[in-house]
């Protein structure tokens, strides 16, 4: 809601503030999201030739294409946020701050960036992510409009990737010698992980809508069966247990007795510090590991090296300790070329990868130290946010605590935060901006006042 003079009218009612319902720029904003998340699931540019086998690495040079895709959204999200900047402001002091100081550090790191171009062109395009989220609380804002929004625009992303399956599987389906590849679904995504995430995350938004009544039971159960099917098909495990374990977060927070509600929120923190230390004790790798870890790694489809990413941690962490306060600069790491700062740990690695596969040590590599704290601390400043919103609205707390979950877990093993190519960062950012704005509102509601009937004309 913005504020607005009302008009009295007789028979009708009238507040004695100023509150009347926005619905500007709803269609427009509903576009920004389904875009939003379609170039953040398709490959940059939308060149595909150089995502069969892997993500490849950061151009130094890219296309045309690449370099203005995103420009004429961040250029309307602005204009938004600019009609409504009187709103922003006071949104301002409920937002995660810890997460607008990683943003800021990412951007400052142009100083001191091995290659400050890449790193101005990805902070851009991570700014204009964050005001498309921001723009979207700032018109025709709803608590649940955010999850109709994602709904649609996920569930609209699986179904033109199938259609792509369809009509040109060579394009669809992987075509690579590699065994983890073969016959993997992609989509219209880069890679098979990226279609694995985006089956995820559709399942859950509707499996969501499903247990808040936001759609009808039908709808939804279609929705987890789409979703479902594009995960199955992407040969991703791992997202098919992801969904899994957010599916019991939102199951405990949505459908917990009356008498039980009070310890939901300590059974979602004690999940949150479960993943944590397990994350922690992965990238330590503390005594007993290989037979700890047998089986999860088991469980998620890949040897105890988790696909190799156990010898890739301990060359990243290499790095990480010869820049260890601020690091290399913001996305100015994983670059093309033979004589690039990753350059040394590929040979010796003696495969092609584009990142750490891991969130918390690709943020070291990239902003050091300084960094890894801000993240650790937007978490967290999440997670409070989270407990925050519990009584408050059950819907918010259920899909942001089952969000925040993916986000820890999927950061130990991949990295997408500040990552505008990933839809995870897109989402969760939406979700925790929405989250801010559910928070504000309950404060306004505190001052707003109660409509008051009026007397008819003829009485």
């Amino acid at each position: 809601m913005s504020a607005a003079f009302g008009v009295a009218r007789p028979g009708g009612t009238v507040s004695a503030g100023h509150w009347v319902e926005d619905r500007g720029y709803h269609r427009t904003l509903t576009l920004l999201v389904f875009f939003a998340v379609l170039l953040s699931i398709v490959p940059d540019g939308f060149n595909y030739t150089r995502s069969d086998d892997f993500a490849g690495a950061v151009e130094r040079t890219p296309g045309v294409l690449s370099r203005v895709q995103w420009l004429p959204f961040f250029a309307v999200a602005g204009w938004i946020v600019l009609r409504r900047m009187r709103l922003a402001l006071a949104l301002l002091p409920y937002l995660n701050w810890a997460f607008l100081l990683l943003i800021l550090l990412a951007s400052a790191s142009v100083l001191w960036s091995y290659d400050p171009a890449v790193t101005l062109r990805r902070v851009i395009k991570v700014v204009g992510v964050v005001m498309i989220a921001l723009a979207f609380q700032l018109a025709s804002w709803t608590p649940e409009r955010f999850t109709q929004a994602l709904r649609g625009a996920l569930a609209v992303c699986v179904i033109a990737s199938i259609l792509l399956v369809v009509v040109a599987p060579q394009n669809g389906i992987h075509q690579s010698t590699l065994y983890e590849l073969q016959g993997a679904w992609r989509g219209i995504t880069p890679h098979k992980n990226t279609f694995g995430q985006l089956g995820c995350l559709t399942a859950l938004f509707w499996l969501h809508g499903g247990l808040t009544r936001q759609t009808t039971r039908t709808a939804a159960l279609l929705g987890v069966v789409l979703g479902l099917f594009a995960t199955v098909m992407s040969r991703s495990s791992t997202n098919l247990i992801l969904f899994l374990l957010c599916a019991f977060v939102l199951f405990a927070c949505l459908l917990t007795p009356r008498a039980l509600r009070d310890l939901r929120v300590y059974l979602v923190s004690a999940l949150f510090l479960v993943a944590l230390l397990y994350g922690v004790l992965l990238l330590m790798g503390f005594p007993g590991y290989t037979e700890l870890m047998t089986p999860v790694a088991d469980a998620f489809g890949k040897d105890v090296t988790l696909s190799s990413r156990t010898l890739i941690w301990a060359l990243a962490w290499e790095e990480f300790l010869s820049r260890p306060w601020l690091g290399i600069g913001f996305e100015a790491f994983w670059l093309e070329g033979p004589d690039t700062p990753a350059a040394d740990l590929l040979r010796a690695l003696r495969f092609d990868v584009a990142s750490t596969h891991n969130g918390y040590l690709e943020m070291a590599v990239s902003l050091g130290s300084v960094g890894v704290l801000l993240m650790i601390g937007s978490n967290l400043f999440y997670g409070w946010m989270i407990i925050k919103v519990a009584p408050i609205d059950r819907g918010l707390f259920a899909i942001n605590a089952a969000l925040l979950l993916l986000q820890l877990i999927v950061n130990m093993m991949e990295s997408f935060i500040l990552r505008p190519i990933a839809a995870e960062f897109f989402v969760t950012t939406l979700a925790m901006m929405n989250l801010s704005r559910r928070l504000l509102e309950d404060r306004l509601d505190r001052y707003r006042p109660r409509a008051v009937d009026l007397p008819s004309a003829g009485g």
